[in-house]
């Protein structure tokens, strides 16, 4: 049993990226797919690669972060979908839906997605237990979209997620690791009356998920296969510890 993990929670929290859902390399035909989505965009002019587009973007972030961090923002996040519609205004002239569809499936050129292995077996027997699950996330709204297609309607999908213990970074303005993103969601959690000693935090980063967590009084749990059994561990750790505490 880990010094981090102390109790059986009453609701766990869980980080997205590298810990829910893991990141691999862009797939074969990318180029291609994004061939498709160019055509669709109905943008003219020559199409520019993969890379040369995420340059573009890459530039408006940086000048959104300086500007927010300008006026006080350490942490800034930006709306990826204004960034992508900067960068390519002919997508203003989209439905809404086809427009957050294409940008998703713009994702999908430049990565995969899997949910981590162990992570479905953890998050069934929590709900089974009745705990409140909720997600702590730097994400966008595309994220929502690669979460559902990972995770197994029914069984474990993402309706497993209470929607209002559910912290986006996009939706905030701010990222983590500030202080806020927590503090936002230790009130929340308290209005539910569950306490900071009953709340747990997953995720696979020291600076971002676990020492922000721990500051105000949250149990912690470092996702990582190398990390210290005082710590963490993996997710069948994790799913080990927990049915421990159950007992």
């Amino acid at each position: 049993m880990t010094d981090s993990l102390r109790s059986y929670p009453r609701a766990v929290i869980f980080d997205v990226y590298q810990t829910l859902v893991l990141i691999g390399p862009a797939p074969g035909d990318a180029e291609d797919r994004w061939a498709g989505l160019w055509r669709v965009s109905g943008a003219p002019g020559a199409r520019p690669t993969l890379e040369a587009f995420a340059a573009d973007c890459r530039e408006i972030v940086d000048r959104e972060h300086r500007s927010a961090r300008a006026i006080g923002i350490a942490w800034p996040e930006i709306v990826w979908s204004e960034i992508v519609l900067e960068a390519l205004p002919a997508l203003g002239e989209m439905e809404q839906s086809a427009r957050e569809k294409w940008i998703f499936e713009h994702q999908m050129c430049l990565r995969t997605v899997q949910l981590a292995p162990g992570a479905a077996t953890v998050l069934s027997g929590l709900r089974s237990a009745g705990v409140l699950l909720g997600i702590a996330s730097n994400a966008q709204s595309y994220t929502l979209r690669e979460l559902q297609s990972v995770l197994m309607p029914g069984s474990v999908g993402i309706e497993s997620f209470d929607r209002k213990f559910c912290v986006w970074s996009f939706a905030c303005g701010f990222s983590k690791p500030d202080p806020y993103f927590f503090r936002i969601l230790s009130a929340m959690l308290a209005h539910r009356g569950i306490a900071p000693h009953d709340t747990l935090m997953v995720g696979d980063r020291i600076d971002n998920d676990i020492l922000p967590t721990r500051r105000l009084g949250w149990q912690t749990w470092h996702l990582s296969d190398v990390a210290p059994p005082s710590d963490g561990g993996s997710w069948l750790a994790l799913g080990e510890t927990l049915e421990k505490l159950k007992k």
